[in-house]
């Protein structure tokens, strides 16, 4: 018995495609870190920390926080503050394709 002609014939174009594996939220936001600060040249003076969030759909905000040295009469301590700060349009994989301001060393606030 000829069972092939009973099944309907799929093509290339009705195959389903494999889905990529799931990424969690934390590798995306460090993977969105990553590249921005690979385009600001590595950790710029004073670095504290990097914050990376999706605000909606693929958009991020991205906030690099650097120490600054406050003075008062008394003392001089470190204090931090956002001296970068991104608003960031990824693909779904999560690489950068526009941001805004340019991500480059010239945009500190």
């Amino acid at each position: 018995m000829n069972d092939t002609k009973d099944k309907p014939k799929t093509s290339d174009k009705t195959k389903a495609k494999a889905k990529p594996k799931p990424v969690s939220k934390k590798e995306l936001e460090n993977f969105v870190s990553e590249q921005v600060m690979s385009k600001l040249g590595g950790r710029p003076s004073k670095f504290h920390s990097i914050r990376s969030k999706n605000v909606f759909d693929n958009k991020w905000r991205v906030d690099v926080f650097c120490y600054v040295e406050t003075a008062t009469e008394n003392a001089v301590y470190l204090d931090k503050r956002i001296d970068y700060s991104f608003f960031v349009s990824t693909d779904d994989s999560g690489k950068i394709i526009k941001s805004d301001p340019k991500i480059s060393t010239q945009s500190k606030i």
